[in-house]
């Protein structure tokens, strides 16, 4: 891993770029409007093949069809844009012939930025203060750093598409080699399952692709191409790329359905055809429209929606340091701009294409999203569902907190006094640090008996069970009474350190937050499941069963729904109880 230093570089050496870029686009872009009209060469005549939505060339009298003799004076064949990029922009005025007739076409430029520039800047600019105001503190692992690189790639991608489509040579180089780019960070992600051998050669032929699609640019900027190369340049490579993720979505759902069996699935979002229909809209109604044609700055509001499920794949398989730590009306505010987003640019979509099919298109894109509807749900909600495995990302994350939580507030800060007694004290003696450390390690060992309870292991659950009631009948004004039928007892060592930790939790929040003196723990049989019993006589604010739960009953519920198991509460006297599967006595898993 590369050290905070490194990234603060890079993150300003970004930003530089992109402040020199996006001005650059941006003078650019008010300097020349938007004509939205695509040529092609037919026996040596260039001739109108498509009229784009959102230019100016369809508020006047050009047609598909129409041969373009003059551009500004100048022989069609002359102009850069029109020969190198197929497309004709940058230009005031243009004759064209139709059925014998020359017609003189003026284009009327308003020399200001046009409001699709408008928004994809501001999308880009957004990425780009994501990344380097938040994102940069997430890096800790090589796919966290990976993700880096491919929100900086769709943020520079996302400015330079407007100036792209206006003929300049610079931002059309940076979308070719931007999008070129995404199957190999696409690869990287679905790289598990795969031999190195296989995977490296996966990825050379990529960066091959990547490194061929750049030189086809760079040499149709200096040299006269082949009319093939342009047209590949054009629209055509798009398609290859497309032809590439959907290979890998068909290798990922291959690889998902191998795994389903044999590991837990942290997320269920299938990323590469999240990708592949989002990319959908700008393919059929934009590169090789058929039935309706839509400008790409409506089209690529739909792009953000797989940045955003790569975001939350990397949250929930712990590649960043972002845990989803927000409170329930943060995660629904995040829902919703989801689906504003999903709305807002239907709604532009259906001003240029039928009704039925954005209608349809919705149906499939939504039906996509719904893992991660799901997921930011059970977020907000905080419930759980039978074998639900997102469910292992929050129990995991919330005892990690505990630990970190007492690690920080009690060893190192006894470590920091001891180090600070230590400087301001020179007369401190050896016994002194040596009491200090002694209470360091009786914490850490603490600590460790409670992640793995050594005591469990040698003398079963019942007597570790009695040994931690009496420690809380001499640190406590409470009395404990424990009934416990040996016969009830879980084979499997996991399901016995969970029933522990367990009546430890309950025992703890009935002391200390019900005031409890007296607390009785059972175990019986009950039809299909094995009952643990905690009744105690304290007192909570309100019906324990409407309250908020804390933190511990919360990572318990966690866990018992994980094995299919149940958590019931009810007050007067406070009783909570554990319904445990009694298959897993035997060891059998759900």
């Amino acid at each position: 891993m590369k050290s905070r230093m490194y990234w603060s570089g890079i993150s300003i050496g970004l930003v530089c770029l992109y402040l020199v870029f996006s001005i650059y686009c941006i003078s650019f872009s008010m300097q020349n409007s938007y004509i939205g009209i695509r040529g092609r060469l037919q026996e040596n005549d260039w001739l109108v093949q498509r009229i784009y939505s959102g230019g100016l060339a369809e508020a006047v009298d050009v047609r598909v069809g129409d041969k373009i003799l003059l551009i500004d004076s100048l022989p069609a064949a002359q102009h850069q844009p029109l020969s190198n990029w197929l497309v004709a922009e940058q230009l005031e005025a243009m004759t064209i012939e139709r059925n014998g007739r020359l017609l003189q076409v003026v284009f009327p430029m308003n020399g200001s930025l046009d409001s699709g520039f408008v928004s994809l800047f501001l999308l880009s600019l957004g990425l780009m203060l994501f990344l380097v105001i938040f994102y940069r503190r997430q890096i800790y692992t090589g796919t966290s750093e990976l993700f880096y690189f491919c929100i900086a790639t769709a943020a520079f991608v996302l400015l330079a598409v407007y100036p792209s489509s206006l003929g300049d040579a610079l931002s059309r180089l940076v979308v070719i080699a931007g999008l070129s780019l995404f199957p190999i960070y696409g690869q990287s992600y679905i790289s598990q399952g795969q031999t190195a051998a296989n995977q490296h050669r996966l990825m050379r032929g990529l960066w091959l692709i990547a490194l061929l699609h750049v030189l086809f640019g760079v040499s149709v900027c200096i040299f006269a191409m082949p009319n093939v190369i342009n047209e590949y340049l054009s629209v055509g490579f798009i398609m290859v790329l497309l032809g590439i993720m959907g290979m890998q979505c068909t290798f990922f759902m291959r690889q998902k359905q191998k795994r389903r069996s044999s590991a837990v699935q942290m997320t269920k979002i299938n990323i590469p055809l999240v990708t592949i229909v989002c990319l959908a809209p700008l393919f059929f109604f934009y590169g090789y429209p058929k039935l309706s044609t839509a400008p790409y700055a409506v089209l690529l509001l739909f792009l953000l929606l797989p940045l955003f499920c790569i975001f939350h794949y990397l949250t929930v398989q712990r590649v960043l340091k972002f845990r989803y730590r927000l409170s329930r009306e943060m995660i629904l505010m995040l829902l919703t701009a989801i689906i504003s987003l999903i709305v807002f640019a239907s709604m532009e979509l259906v001003a240029f294409v039928p009704a039925a099919i954005v209608k349809l298109y919705i149906v499939i894109l939504i039906y996509t999203l719904l893992p991660i509807f799901d997921e930011l749900m059970f977020l907000a909600n905080g419930r759980k569902q039978e074998n639900h495995s997102f469910d292992i990302f929050l129990a995991v994350e919330l005892e990690r907190e505990t630990i970190a939580t007492f690690i920080h507030d009690q060893v190192i800060q006894d470590m920091i006094h001891l180090i600070r007694s230590t400087e301001a004290n020179q007369a401190i003696t050896t016994k002194e640090i040596q009491f200090h450390l002694e209470e360091t390690i009786y914490d850490l060992r603490e600590l460790c008996s409670d992640i793995y309870p050594l005591l469990l292991k040698e003398v079963g659950l019942a007597q570790t069970v009695k040994e931690i009631i009496l420690q809380f009948e001499q640190r406590f004004p409470v009395s404990i009474h424990f009934a416990f039928d040996e016969r009830l007892v879980s084979e499997s060592a996991a399901v016995n350190i969970f029933i522990l930790r367990s009546i430890k939790e309950l025992i703890n929040n009935s002391i200390l937050h019900g005031q409890a003196t007296e607390i009785t723990i059972t175990n019986y049989r009950e039809e299909q499941n094995m009952v643990i019993e905690v009744i105690d006589n304290g007192v909570f604010d309100g019906k324990i069963e409407t309250n908020h739960l804390h933190f511990g009953l919360h990572v318990i519920r966690e866990k018992i729904t994980l094995l299919a198991g149940e958590l019931e509460m009810k007050s007067e006297p406070t009783t909570i109880r554990l319904k445990i599967p009694q298959a897993l006595l035997k060891g059998d898993f759900p």
